[in-house]
């Protein structure tokens, strides 16, 4: 297993001073003797982003798009009452209740004890 890198403050300076300059990982790695890893490993802890710097002249911003709205979903309804037409349908479909309609029973109907 190879040695760890006994990193000094001086050579944590060289890094910021060379990200700031614009100088790339590989080119840190290289003058230092070490892996771009270990470099990049380092610039993390120092506070560099994981994102690269930007080399060359800055990009124009990019035009934003408006967000797509989303369609409407089945749960974005209230239920369907029980006997509703649609899902009685989907219910009874295929089976000796296709075509009737839902036993509706009425309170009256309870109240006369007819049932």
């Amino acid at each position: 297993m190879p040695n760890a890198i006994q990193w000094s403050p001086s050579m944590d300076e060289t890094i910021i001073s060379a990200r700031d300059a614009r100088v790339s990982w590989d080119d840190i790695a290289r003058a230092f003797g070490v892996s771009r890893n270990s470099v990049v490993t380092r610039g993390r802890q120092l506070g560099f982003g994981r994102t690269p710097l930007p080399f060359g002249p800055p990009r124009p911003p990019r035009a934003t798009r408006p967000k797509r709205q989303k369609p409407p979903s089945f749960t974005d309804r209230p239920p369907l009452p029980a006997g509703h037409p649609v899902s009685w349908d989907a219910i009874t479909a295929g089976t000796a209740l296709a075509g009737r309609r839902y036993p509706c029973v009425t309170l009256q109907q309870l109240l006369d004890g007819a049932l």
